[in-house]
């Protein structure tokens, strides 16, 4: 029995993927898995239709993201500050990327634009 390996997310923009397969071609499968915000996709063709779909999906999880597309991508996940502190201002804490000072209530570190969770989790 076939397992089902699930679909990463566009390293694009972050959104769902989704998968359209085509058996019908001239002598080969088709398999388009595509972004449903941005359209960024990958089109695979193999002979052989019982491997098009999981090769698609090999395709689609395994692409090198540009450095600075995987460098946004890890800004743009919130991060919880370091060396969490009060002093006057509440409760303050240190830019997890770039060691700036950082108040809590700011949702980006104003430095380097880090994503911040203040959440207690």
């Amino acid at each position: 029995m076939k397992t089902k390996t699930e679909l990463l997310r566009c390293p694009l923009c972050g959104g769902v993927a989704g998968k359209t397969t085509d058996p019908i071609g001239y002598g080969e499968a088709f398999c388009i898995i595509a972004c449903t915000q941005c359209d960024c996709c990958v089109n695979v063709s193999d002979p052989d239709f019982d491997v098009v779909e999981s090769k698609s999906t090999d395709v689609w999880n395994t692409r090198v993201y540009p450095p600075e597309v995987q460098k946004a991508i890890e800004r743009d996940a919130p991060k919880k500050p370091d060396d969490l502190g009060t002093d006057a201002f509440g409760l303050t804490g240190d830019c997890p990327a770039c060691g700036e000072y950082v108040v809590e209530g700011e949702s980006v570190c104003s430095e380097c634009g880090q994503r911040l969770d203040w959440s207690e989790e």
